[in-house]
This record gives C-alpha cells, sequence and structure tokens, in this order.
C-alpha cells in the first residue's frame, strides 16, 4: 500500500580507495625523507678566504710567469710543412722548422727534437700544447704527436679554429 509517501532512497556511500591514497602518502614521505637529507648539504658554510695585504712571490717574479707553449702544425702549403713551437711569459720566443712531407719517423724524430730543444731551454714547464690546421693528414698528426710524447707527457690539443688563426697570425 502506496499512499503516496515515497521511499526514501538510501545512498550508497563510495569507499575511498586505499591503494592509491597508500601510493601518494609513500611518494610524499620518501620526497620528505629526501629533502630533509639535501638540507644538510645547503648548511654546510665555506670559510670566507683570507685577506693578504702583500703580493706572493709567484706574482712579483718575473720568471713565474707562464710560458704558455703551443706547438703549431701548419699543412695548407703543398709538399712543405711547418712546424713552430711558440711560448709567452717574461721572454717569449718561437723556434721554426719547416721540411718537405717525408714518410716514417723522420716527422716523428723532427717533432720530438723541436720538444727536446725547448724542454733544455725551460726544463719546469711540463705541459704542451699542440695544434694542428685544419688541413693536416691525420697520419702527419699522428706522426707529431708520438715525437712529442716521448719528451712530454701531458699534451693538450687545441681546435684547429685556433690553429689556423694563430698561423696566419704568425705569418
Amino acid at each position: 500500500m502506496n499512499l503516496g509517501l515515497s521511499q526514501k532512497k538510501r545512498f550508497h556511500v563510495r569507499e575511498i580507495p586505499l591503494a592509491p591514497v597508500l601510493d601518494l602518502l609513500t611518494v610524499v614521505v620518501f620526497f620528505l625523507l629526501l629533502s630533509a637529507s639535501f638540507d644538510v648539504f645547503r648548511q654546510h658554510i665555506v670559510p670566507p678566504a683570507q685577506i693578504v695585504s702583500q703580493p706572493s712571490s709567484a706574482q712579483t717574479e718575473p720568471d713565474q710567469i707562464p710560458l704558455n707553449p703551443k706547438l703549431l702544425v701548419d699543412a695548407s702549403s703543398d709538399k712543405v710543412l711547418r712546424v713552430s713551437l711558440i711560448w709567452g711569459g717574461a721572454a717569449p720566443g718561437a723556434i721554426v722548422k719547416q721540411a718537405k712531407e717525408l714518410q716514417g719517423d723522420y716527422l716523428s724524430d723532427g717533432a720530438q727534437n723541436i720538444a727536446t730543444e725547448f724542454k733544455n731551454k725551460f726544463p719546469n714547464e711540463k705541459a704542451l700544447q699542440i695544434g694542428f690546421t685544419s688541413d693536416t693528414p691525420y697520419q702527419k698528426v699522428l706522426e707529431i704527436y708520438d715525437g712529442v710524447a716521448k719528451e712530454y707527457k701531458d699534451l693538450v690539443f687545441i681546435s684547429n679554429a685556433e690553429t689556423d688563426t694563430l698561423v696566419q697570425g704568425q705569418q
């Protein structure tokens, strides 16, 4: 018997899924733990540099000006290889050798001789920069590197663009 009164519908309350909530809480906990551990690194205090009223001896002695030696190999002209070793410092200078392109150990020995001559002048110099013009054949690069590596263990290659600029500045 329905007297016009409708029955109230019961609304079913959906439960919140538990797995995504636990995933979210896990991510939040790990984030807080990791960010708290990085907070220790931010608190590292570096003491300020000490101010010295006297210049150091390296700044006052002209012998301490870095030489910055560069061995430049120019293969731009046909069948003539120009190898020059330039340096700066208090007494800048250069050693320039020209040789016809020869195969084998000759080029390696010639590069070693230039490096030996420089090392005899400046025995405290430990590093050498090597640069090749952009048209230097790869075999010549290897031969010269092998010769110079016998004298210097710290070799640094400079870019072809810088070498081209330095070689054009010498001519």
